[in-house]
């Protein structure tokens, strides 16, 4: 249980910073990349015990199961490196980091994400990515076809 606080500490602890990086940065008239209106995408890599493999992916898709479920989720892949086969990264892609953050923080997750980080043989690393929305295909212009005039 105590493992499981300490995760959704660190959740709330992720909030809380990026939040007062926004003060800071509205306080000498600068603004931050904010992720209202854009998605944020968050890959964790993670390393396996070579043993725990098949506990692991099984615990990955009772995770995804949960966060399919969670408002804010909209796409996630979970890939195996060909090379180095004990390591997995999950890519998920949400509508803002408020709701990324409410997952975390969310007990039934926690706990889950609590047996999945016993299984492996590092601690899990995570990075968090604005969409920049810049090479969108909605915002690039279309190549003139050879077949139209």
């Amino acid at each position: 249980m105590e493992e499981e606080w300490s995760l959704s500490r660190a959740a709330v602890a992720l909030l809380s910073l990026w939040r007062q990086r926004q003060r800071t940065a509205r306080q000498h008239g600068k603004t931050m990349k904010e992720s209202r209106g854009k998605d944020i995408h968050v890959v964790i890599e993670r390393y396996i015990s070579p043993t725990q493999e098949a506990k692991v992916l099984g615990l990955l898709r009772q995770l995804r199961a949960k966060a399919l479920m969670h408002p804010g989720y909209l796409v996630g892949v979970v890939w195996q490196d060909m090379i180095t086969e004990n390591r997995v990264l999950a890519v998920e892609t949400w509508q803002s980091m408020d709701r990324w953050i409410e997952f975390q923080s969310d007990p039934q997750c926690n706990q889950i994400i609590g047996q999945i980080e016993s299984l492996l043989s590092t601690t899990s690393r995570t990075s968090i990515y604005l969409d920049t929305g810049e090479l969108h295909p909605d915002t690039l212009p279309l190549p003139k076809s050879p077949w139209t005039s």
